[in-house]
């Protein structure tokens, strides 16, 4: 690992203050970690895992959307569509994602419960959701070469004030856990 990668990871730490981070990350924000594409995500890689075992947990936005297509979602191979390092990182990481078969996230580190990788019905911006944890932990809502007032985890601070334009809808499908046993599932998605 480079000095600066290691000085990134205690800086992302330190900024922190250890709280849980959900993290966006367009490719442009990487820019600057390599020459070419798969340097910039191998060491942005291995900047999160280093930060993560200082005491940051970060989580990334994998969503599959799997069941509002009619998709079963498979934790370990349901591809993420939210962007191509979203993807590469799940691929690299299979195991470090949540249930959720709409909104999953990658989550690097310890801070949020186990319960988001526990086969369940879910809400993806309700009670109990990974959203309303990060929220009620303090915890940070952050972008790397992006901006802040598009990202879904909105929905959860609407639902949280109630905006009138919104309202619960309920999918219903099948998920493949880690173990590769089928359950089925309802998930909340307001």
């Amino acid at each position: 690992m480079k000095d600066y990668e290691l000085e990134w990871s205690q800086y992302f730490y330190k900024v922190s203050g250890g709280l849980p981070v959900i993290l966006h990350v367009n490719p442009l924000g990487l820019l600057r970690l390599g020459k070419i594409n798969q340097e910039r995500i191998d060491r942005f890689e291995r900047m999160i895992k280093q930060s993560s075992k200082l005491g940051s947990t970060i989580a990334f936005p994998v969503f599959s959307y799997s069941y509002t297509s009619s998709e079963v979602y498979n934790v370990l191979t349901s591809i993420s569509k939210t962007d191509p390092i979203s993807e590469i990182l799940r691929i690299r990481n299979p195991n470090s994602r949540t249930i959720d078969p709409l909104f999953s996230y990658l989550v690097f580190g310890e801070k949020f419960s186990k319960r988001h990788f526990e086969v369940q019905d879910y809400s993806s911006f309700g009670k109990s959701s990974l959203i309303e944890e990060l929220f009620l932990k303090n915890g940070y809502l952050c972008a790397i070469g992006g901006v802040l007032n598009t990202f879904t985890e909105i929905h959860f601070l609407e639902q949280t004030i109630g905006i009138m334009y919104r309202e619960n809808k309920f999918f219903e499908g099948n998920i493949i856990d880690v173990k590769g046993e089928a359950h089925l599932q309802t998930i909340e998605y307001y």
